[in-house]
């Protein structure tokens, strides 16, 4: 069950489908100057450990 959900993310990221929106949410970080760029994407980082942790809940039981 895992490797299907995995292998589906996987291709989601390698279509170029989660473009629009992975790593653009409303609370991440991106800066860029000349010769430098920053991105620290936060809030994707929460909302997929709270998605996985849900799953992960709801799989337990």
């Amino acid at each position: 069950m895992i490797s299907l959900i995995t292998t589906a993310l996987g291709w989601l990221m390698v279509t170029g489908l989660g473009r629009n929106w992975l790593g653009r949410l409303l609370g991440d970080l991106h800066f860029s100057k000349v010769g430098f760029i920053f991105h620290l994407p936060i809030m994707t980082c929460l909302a997929l450990s709270v998605l996985l942790s849900l799953f992960m809940w709801f799989y337990r039981r």
